[in-house]
């Protein structure tokens, strides 16, 4: 399938949670981007050779009007955007509550899917959700650029929305370092981390 995260999600978020998130994202975008990465094997990227100053330069921003790279848009109904030119791949995208069209697709899904009691909320009364249960969502980066943007984003979410988002990866702990670091250090979030195949992020406090 090639490298992807993978992320169980509700169909509805509190909108305050949603808006906490938002305000997130937005100001991971404006952080300086670290001067080297690491993209899968490769070796350390210098990306000032690109004049890259910030994260938010490795995705698709409003400037950007190709719609072979989907499209960009952070507000209070959703979080969606892809890589740059060459740099884009498979579209990420979350939702304060999901469109009929998605919810009808993860509803047809989600009869051929069976959730693992692990990544379902131990209370749903607390998980911001309006349904029983969740949903699966998942994106492809195949470790350009914009992953890291997309980690940074999937771990923001846990730390607002807890048990009503899971999620996994075929990444390791090495090629989340990187996002854990960049939240830990400029958000003052705690990353807890369990490293198993069905839940990465336990906790993000």
């Amino acid at each position: 399938m090639g490298y992807t995260h993978y992320y169980y999600v509700n169909s509805y978020y509190d909108q305050d949670k949603w808006d906490a998130l938002i305000k997130d994202v937005k100001k991971l975008l404006e952080l300086p981007i670290p001067k080297a990465l690491l993209i899968g094997n490769s070796e350390d990227h210098d990306y000032s050779w690109y004049e890259i100053k910030n994260l938010g330069e490795l995705i698709n921003g409003k400037k950007v009007t190709d719609g072979n790279q989907g499209h960009y848009n952070i507000n209070e109904a959703e979080i969606s955007f892809n890589g740059v030119g060459e740099l884009a791949h498979e579209q990420f995208q979350l939702w304060q509550k999901m469109p009929p069209d998605v919810f009808e697709r993860q509803e047809e899904f989600a009869k051929k899917l069976t959730i693992p009691p692990e990544l379902q909320p131990a209370d749903k009364s607390t998980s911001g959700s309006n349904m029983a249960h969740q949903f699966f969502e998942c994106t492809k980066t195949a470790r350009k650029p914009y992953d890291i943007v997309v980690q940074c984003c999937l771990i923001l979410a846990k730390k607002h929305f807890d048990t009503a988002i899971a999620i996994s990866s075929d990444g390791g702990k090495d090629e989340w370092e990187t996002a854990i670091d960049i939240i830990e250090k400029n958000f003052g979030y705690k990353v807890k981390t369990t490293w198993t195949r069905d839940e990465l992020f336990p906790k993000v406090i």
